[in-house]
């Protein structure tokens, strides 16, 4: 029973890992996303003011 209940929290452990590594990841992500939309906007303003 003990055996199979650190089993168990260690499967837990790791899929909270696995899912802090998704949310970090998908944070990253929506960053570059966000620095290309104001970079961009950037450039269309500049073209805007030229």
């Amino acid at each position: 029973m003990k055996v199979s209940w650190l089993k168990v929290s260690w499967l837990k452990v790791s899929w909270l890992k696995v899912s802090w590594l998704k949310v970090r990841w998908l944070k990253v992500r929506w960053l570059k996303v966000s620095w290309l939309k104001v970079s961009w906007l950037k450039v269309s303003w500049l073209k805007v003011k030229d």
